[in-house]
């Protein structure tokens, strides 16, 4: 595999800011009374526009599935400029070691799925649509399924979050391959999609955009448009809040959503 990869195990809380990537990982043990079982899995790529890791939506969002009995996962990638070929790789190679140690991790290895917010969002649709990962063990990296938070989608420029754009072109990378919603197949990985109609970030049109394609293409999908909240809510309440503004009883109820609908897609 191309990119080095440090774990994290259990519920240790932080993010590294250097050159390796950083896998988080929040692990239901086997108790006595409970067993092993293998169980569903989540990977998570917190947003940041490639500029940071947003911190509140790894530990609070990888807890809280991970209650739900759910094997949780956060990858602090790569940021930076020209960060996303890189971050892309290191997200390939994490779907990949999560399946080679599923039977240490009690993960069902078909049961894998990618969450991502905001640009995190951008590497999910990256991964699934295949777009500049290598061919070797592309069976490894598919993930099963996405669950994406007011997503970065497009590059046109009435609608891109030109922040995440940038960062993501490179000398490989032109910005006329960044709209992710030209990508999708008919083999795409059912979707989970949510997003708040008010967002001045990240333009609603971008979970529009990828919705209508999902729909031409005849990829199971489910798609929240909430009223209001903006940007970044991450779970949207007291558990990752920084300000009061951020805790939002209408919004939050994406979580219960999300929990069912991967009960009935996984």
């Amino acid at each position: 595999m191309g990119s080095m990869i440090e774990l994290k195990k259990d519920l240790e809380y932080g993010f590294e800011y250097d050159e390796t990537a950083v896998l988080y990982c929040y692990l239901n043990k086997s108790i006595r009374t409970i067993g092993r079982r293998h169980r569903k899995a989540l990977i998570i790529c917190p947003g940041g526009g490639f500029d940071f890791i947003d911190e509140r939506e790894g530990f609070p969002v990888a807890s809280r599935f991970m209650g739900y009995g759910l094997q949780s996962f956060v990858l602090r990638y790569k940021t930076g400029k020209k960060a996303y070929r890189i971050a892309l790789h290191e997200l390939q190679d994490v779907i990949a070691l999560v399946r080679t140690n599923s039977k240490r991790w009690d993960v069902d290895s078909d049961s894998i799925a990618v969450m991502g917010f905001s640009v995190g969002a951008f590497l999910g649709l990256g991964l699934a649509s295949h777009r500049y990962t290598t061919d070797g063990y592309y069976g490894m990296d598919r993930p099963n399924a996405l669950l994406l938070g007011y997503p970065v989608v497009t590059a046109k420029e009435v609608y891109a979050h030109e922040p995440s754009i940038n960062n993501a072109v490179d000398d490989i990378v032109k910005r006329s391959q960044c709209s992710m919603e030209e990508y999708v197949t008919e083999d795409f990985p059912p979707v989970f999609l949510w997003a708040n109609a008010d967002d001045e970030d990240v333009d609603i049109n971008n979970t529009m955009l990828l919705g209508n394609q999902l729909v031409k293409k005849h990829v199971p999908f489910t798609m929240h448009i909430f009223m209001r909240g903006g940007h970044g809510l991450s779970l949207g309440d007291d558990c990752s809040a920084r300000v009061l503004g951020q805790v939002n009883s209408s919004y939050s109820v994406w979580v219960p959503m999300a929990l069912n609908w991967l009960e009935e897609t996984l």
